[in-house]
């Protein structure tokens, strides 16, 4: 089974309910909700990272806010598209990869998943920064979902956990809020990301009422 990053703290605090929804054909990332103008800014980013043409950017947002009513916010979301484009030219950033899915196991058939928005790099140190986009975003470092996030990267690239950083940041490309987790609070995730892994296969089985079919 897999859990989205931006799902693991709410599985945390009732795996059995989130499992139920889970197993019932919902799912925690929200795909099966109507997507919204931040969803369609964000993919639109996405593609301006992967074909550098702010002008195909801005026509892929519009296929993305086809069926949308409000001109207005529509206007606002392609302006929006610019503020970010204006940052990011601006800011000296060298984004190596977008839209990067997570598939990392924590045991027993439990793997996290989800989407980082943007992983940028630094030529000269080597180092790499998982940037998770949002609107109005705020950074909660006690959640677990980043420092495996961190070991997820590492593990995907091939890079030491120590040159991975993991960051928020606002769709408006305001500067990034960035963290990087130490040897023993990765060791620490490892192990909570085992317990939780224990705990949803614990819960698949009282779902599925008490034994597998």
């Amino acid at each position: 089974m897999k859990v989205s990053h931006a799902e693991i703290e709410r599985c945390r605090g009732d795996p059995v309910a989130w499992v139920r929804a889970k197993l019932k054909g919902g799912d925690g990332e929200g795909t099966f909700r109507r997507r919204g103008f931040q969803a369609a800014l964000r993919d639109a980013i996405c593609h301006y990272h992967r074909t550098s043409s702010v002008s195909g950017a801005h026509t892929a947002l519009s296929g993305y806010l086809g069926k949308f009513t409000n001109a207005a916010r529509k206007q606002e979301t392609h302006d929006a598209l610019d503020n970010y484009v204006y940052w990011h030219r601006s800011s000296g950033v060298i984004v190596a990869h977008s839209r990067v899915r997570l598939s990392y196991a924590l045991g027993q058939d439990v793997f996290i998943g989800g989407e980082i928005t943007r992983l940028d790099v630094d030529p000269g140190g080597g180092r790499y920064t998982a940037v998770l986009l949002s609107h109005a975003p705020t950074f909660n470092e006690a959640e677990l979902r980043w420092p495996l996030i961190q070991l997820a990267i590492a593990r995907q690239f091939a890079r030491d956990p120590d040159l991975i950083d993991v960051g928020l940041q606002d769709l408006s490309g305001v500067p990034c809020v960035v963290r990087t987790y130490s040897p023993s609070e990765l060791s620490a995730a490892e192990i909570a990301g085992a317990e939780l892994a224990s705990e949803i296969g614990q819960a698949i089985i009282l779902v599925n009422g008490g034994a597998h079919e």
